[in-house]
């Protein structure tokens, strides 16, 4: 029984990091319409800048997360302006911006293999204890704080959608971007918060998986932002 148990809280562990990763998907769907198929890029660049600033740079842990999430939602937000953005204006309606936010991503692995190699880099220990003993069922501290941040982030972009004046915007674009477009709201610029959002949440979910005895490269992060794109087109 205690192994059926721990095999459930582990899953809920990983289930959770995926639900992060696809909450990303969706929030960019919901209000834009589209996606990016950089996201899985931004999965690994994340967790490479979170290294390059814990363990080069020395930056206390906390600080690398925060400054490595803002950096994945300013390229997340780049990745819109450079690759969707352009034929939006032009009123392409066929799926061309697939192809360009593809041509992004290749972008991200080759300079990602440039600048860190494509040899995989051990990841030091970030958050403490291994492993945390809820009675008789043993969970990998990483599963523990990713279940709690999916739960938090969940609540929290729901409140945030539904009690303010940006959220409820963003929901309505979503719903009816012409009649949000004639009552002066700013759609570009929720386009723009919504992508850097996205990968923000991206990047929340590879804090959990990059995690040792994870060893991290950008080849390898890319299933799992694929693997959440399946669970939440299903």
């Amino acid at each position: 029984m205690t192994e059926f148990l721990t095999a459930v809280a582990t899953g809920l562990g990983v289930g959770s990091i995926y639900a992060l990763i696809g909450v990303g998907y969706a929030f960019i769907y919901r209000t834009t319409a589209s996606f990016t198929f950089a996201q899985g890029q931004l999965f690994g660049l994340g967790g490479l800048f979170a290294y390059t600033l814990y363990v080069k740079v020395g930056l206390p842990a906390l600080v690398a997360l925060l400054l490595t999430a803002l950096i994945v939602g300013l390229v997340s937000a780049l990745t819109e302006r450079v690759a969707i953005w352009p034929l939006a204006r032009r009123g392409d309606t066929s799926l061309t911006w697939l192809i360009s936010t593809l041509g992004v991503a290749i972008i991200i692995t080759g300079a990602s293999e440039r600048i860190w190699g494509r040899h995989p880099l051990p990841v030091p220990n970030y958050i403490g204890s291994t492993v945390v003993h809820l009675g008789s069922i043993n969970i990998a501290t990483p599963y523990v704080v990713a279940i709690a941040v999916a739960l938090l982030t969940a609540f929290g972009i729901e409140a945030f959608q539904r009690f303010t004046l940006w959220g409820r915007a963003m929901r309505a674009v979503g719903d009816n971007r012409d009649g949000v477009e004639l009552a002066g709201v700013n759609v570009l610029a929720l386009g723009l918060m919504a992508f850097a959002v996205g990968g923000a949440l991206v990047f929340l979910g590879g804090v959990a998986w990059i995690y040792p005895p994870v060893a991290l490269m950008i080849g390898g992060c890319l299933m799992m932002a694929y693997g959440a794109f399946l669970v939440i087109d299903r």
